[in-house]
């Protein structure tokens, strides 16, 4: 398998992955804004565990499509870099083959 380099991903490669993770970053951190103080204290009564594991599930929900999202972008950021990586490797081998 040919190695991915940082030359292998293009100038705009950065943004694009930055654009990718930023809606998940900010669901996460509303979340927690909303969510979280010094620790996650459940909404749920004390003791009502069904009511604890829905509010859990919620919250997995509201990062699910984000989550999603980032790591199919990211898999074709990476997947453009891995094709410039094949590309790179294929026209070394031909350098080689050709220079004595």
């Amino acid at each position: 398998m040919t190695e991915i380099t940082r030359a292998d991903f293009g100038e705009w490669d950065w943004e694009n992955a930055t654009e990718a993770v930023y809606p998940l970053m900010a669901k996460i951190q509303d979340i927690g804004f909303h969510r979280i103080g010094d620790c996650w204290t459940p909404w749920a009564e004390r003791g009502d565990v069904p009511a604890l594991i829905a509010e859990a599930r919620g919250i997995l929900d509201e990062i699910e499509k984000p989550l999603k999202e980032a790591r199919r972008a990211l898999a074709r950021i990476e997947g453009g870099a891995r094709l410039r990586a094949v590309r790179r490797e294929k026209a070394l081998q031909e350098f080689r083959e050709v220079t004595p």
